[in-house]
């Protein structure tokens, strides 16, 4: 699945898990931020890349199907303990900051889903 085909299924992700507050969606142009891209040394598109407070945990190599990305999402939130949101934590501010990024290679987009 190219860039293209995989926008419509990254931002319906976004929307879906938008209620977790601290989970960041975003999109990275590698076009436009090649230092980033090849420190995470990126060869194909798309790359999903699930970071907590700027380190990188797991790229994510499934399919690139919204119920696969879920099933992998869901993992990761009940794994980092990140499945309440940042305001129904009482230390909310001691929890990681997850960042789950699509790294792609054309275009001009560079976006963030909150």
């Amino acid at each position: 699945m190219g860039c293209h085909d995989f926008e419509t299924t990254w931002t319906d992700l976004a929307k879906s898990f938008k209620s977790k507050e601290n989970i960041c969606f975003a999109e990275l142009n590698c076009k436009f931020a090649k230092t980033i891209c090849n420190d995470y040394e990126l060869r194909y598109e798309p790359n999903l890349i699930w970071l907590e407070n700027g380190e990188e945990v797991q790229q994510y190599d499934g399919d690139l199907t919204s119920p696969g990305i879920k099933i992998f999402v869901r993992e990761m939130i009940k794994r980092n303990e990140t499945n309440k949101s940042a305001a129904e934590r009482p230390y909310f501010h001691t929890k990681p900051i997850i960042l789950f990024g699509w790294f792609l290679f054309a275009g001009d987009v560079i976006s963030y889903f909150a």
